[in-house]
């Protein structure tokens, strides 16, 4: 298991406090669980994470994501709650597929309309509910998950968020990503 504590600074949010206590081979049977937290001038999060790399002793993945989010600007406070369930299953050794539900609830408030540009953020983080459902594929060559030194992580995904699944109808959208990682060794 391991525990980290972080403290930081910057101009906008001022001092930060970060502690996360996690173990990777939970109780002996190489699940995974972790609890975050993270404070500021601006910003309270919390989140805890679960996950089965084999799960039912097969070799689909399953893992579970719970959050509670607050964040403070100075024209709105966004506060979000939610989580998500992720299955997984390796299509080889490399190429592993995902299928991730989503739920989380928005709650923005509007605090002081300074300017147009605070109100455009405002209209960005509008209250309501995003229900989405996400497919991603990995493609993994890394010699350690934690501590990679050669290798390379490649990963793509579309996700949807529509009134169909439980969106609220100003929560609807679309979003793809595409991410490339290359591991290569610079000393000794």
């Amino acid at each position: 298991g391991t525990f980290q504590v972080g403290a930081g600074f910057s101009s906008q949010e001022s001092f930060i406090a970060t502690a996360q206590i996690a173990q990777e081979n939970f109780l002996g049977r190489g699940q995974s669980i972790a609890l975050s937290l993270q404070l500021s001038k601006i910003r309270q999060m919390l989140q805890l994470r679960f996950a089965e790399p084999y799960f039912l002793d097969t070799r689909w993945t399953f893992s579970v994501n719970a959050f509670n989010l607050e964040t403070e600007h100075p024209s709105y406070t966004r506060a979000s709650t939610g989580g998500d369930i992720t299955l997984g299953h390796p299509i080889t050794d490399r190429i592993r597929l995902y299928l991730t539900y989503a739920l989380e609830f928005v709650r923005s408030d509007s605090n002081n309309l300074i300017g147009f540009g605070r109100a455009n953020d405002a209209l960005l983080n509008n209250s309501g509910r995003i229900s989405s459902l996400q497919g991603s594929v990995t493609y993994d060559t890394r010699d350690n998950r934690l501590f990679p030194t050669k290798g390379m992580l490649h990963s793509t995904s579309a996700e949807y968020s529509t009134p169909f699944l439980g969106s609220s109808e100003n929560r609807a959208f679309q979003r793809y990503r595409a991410t490339a990682r290359f591991y290569h060794q610079l000393v000794w």
